[in-house]
């Protein structure tokens, strides 16, 4: 029983136990937020961190945009605007999330990063009044352009129509995209960045924006089949790149090949050393191959792929797997292909899906920056505290940027600091 106890494949049986529940401990710890991990921990992964630090700051700043306006300066034309920032708004049933959206675009920018940007906020009903931001003080101070549709009495009709019936809105949706979108584009900026209402952007999001596209123009020749790009995505939920079922075959290849490579490399140690040949018995062999290496492998996966293989930091290729259209940023002249497509035939459809159809049927290349930017905050019920599984965790709540919160204020003040100082 002793001689059991200390023999080779005890030793392994105890040393591997204590390996892995230490990397259990380890997985445990570092995946909490990941959605396609085995270790998610959903009543706390979707509590609001440094968005809540962002909404502090922009509710400050909207106090201050009541009586200071923040637009840019007065120019003799356009040609100075690098980005056209457009932000489309309806009225929502107990919820107001566009005036912390535009505040957090704003707050922390300096004049000369405001001149660059032209904002347009669109108030996206038939009736402008409804709509409670319209009349208040800060969109006048804050936005260049206050938008508000320009139809004829029977489009207005017809739209008054689909809402009163909440019928088909994704036509309406798609409809005012693409009408902001067509503003964006008149006013000729040569990027256009599209913004849903109930976002919040981090305090440094316009640089970094700037610099991705920057690299997206150096980078789409070599990467996509045109040598272009449709878009980069300032938004995604890392609940879609986890390890999905298309990549199976390729995950089943690489597992065997470990367990293989394992085994080899044992046989080989005994063949050709001495320690080898003492304490690398067969059955220890088998056990190390067939059983702890498979569990090992599991714990890989069950970590999440978002955890193990993380997307490195600037952009990324997304051609699949990209939600949702919280923020996304065209060149001008894609834009105007898009305007092109949507006229020639009107569309009726989500505008996400939309989007990724062109894309697919264009071998259009579209990147991510990461991490993003912004982060989804529109929810029609309360969190409770976070208290819900993940399965009851409505779709509105898992659209959401994991790593936005774990941003830090301090860290990003500085970095914004230090990237306008390099820049004047």
């Amino acid at each position: 029983m002793n001689n059991r106890l200390g023999s080779p494949t005890a030793w392994a049986i105890y040393f591997f136990a204590g390996l892995f529940l230490l990397l259990t401990l380890i997985a445990r710890h570092s995946s909490w937020r990941d959605p396609g991990s085995g270790f998610f921990d959903p009543t706390h992964a979707y509590d609001f961190q440094y968005s809540n630090v962002r909404l502090r700051q922009a509710y400050e700043y909207l106090a201050e945009a009541a009586n200071t306006p923040f637009r840019r300066a007065t120019t003799s034309g356009q040609s100075d605007v690098a980005l056209c920032v457009g932000v489309a708004s309806i009225a929502r049933n107990k919820a107001r999330y566009l005036r912390t959206t535009v505040a957090s675009l704003l707050e922390g920018l300096n004049q000369a990063e405001r001149d660059q940007i032209q904002l347009v906020v669109f108030i996206a009903e038939t009736n402008a009044s409804v709509h409670p931001a319209y009349q208040e003080k800060w969109l006048e101070n804050l936005a260049d352009d206050v938008l508000l549709y320009d139809l004829s009495q029977e489009k207005l009709d017809h739209f008054r129509d689909l809402k009163e019936h909440n019928a088909l809105v994704s036509e309406k949706m798609l409809f005012d995209y693409m009408y902001l979108m067509r503003a964006c584009y008149d006013t000729g900026a040569p990027y256009i960045a599209l913004f849903e209402d109930d976002v919040l952007a981090m305090d440094g999001w316009y640089h970094r924006t700037m610099s991705g596209l920057q690299q997206a123009e150096e980078k789409s020749p070599a990467a996509g089949k045109t040598g272009d790009y449709l878009y980069m995505r300032l938004f995604y939920t890392e609940e879609f790149l986890g390890w999905n079922s298309e990549d199976l075959p390729s995950h089943i290849f690489w597992s065997v090949a470990a367990i293989a490579l394992v085994a080899a490399s044992l046989f080989g140690l005994r063949t050709y050393t001495i320690i080898g040949q003492k304490y690398l018995t067969n059955r220890t062999i088998l056990a190390i191959s067939c059983i702890y290496t498979p569990l090992l492998l599991i714990l890989f996966f069950a970590t999440g792929r978002v955890t193990t293989n993380p997307l490195p930091t600037g952009i990324n290729v997304m051609n699949n797997y990209g939600c949702c259209a919280q923020g996304l940023a065209y060149p001008r002249h894609k834009a105007e292909d898009l305007l092109r497509w949507y006229d020639a035939e009107l569309r009726i459809g989500l505008r996400d899906s939309l989007i990724e159809q062109y894309a697919d049927a264009n071998d259009e290349l579209r990147w991510a920056l990461t991490p993003s930017v912004i982060q989804h905050i529109g929810r029609k019920t309360s969190k409770d505290g976070g208290k819900m599984a993940k399965k009851k965790v409505p779709i509105t709540q898992r659209l959401w940027s994991f790593p936005f919160e774990l941003n830090g204020e301090e860290e990003l003040r500085r970095e914004h600091v230090a990237v306008v100082g390099a820049a004047t």
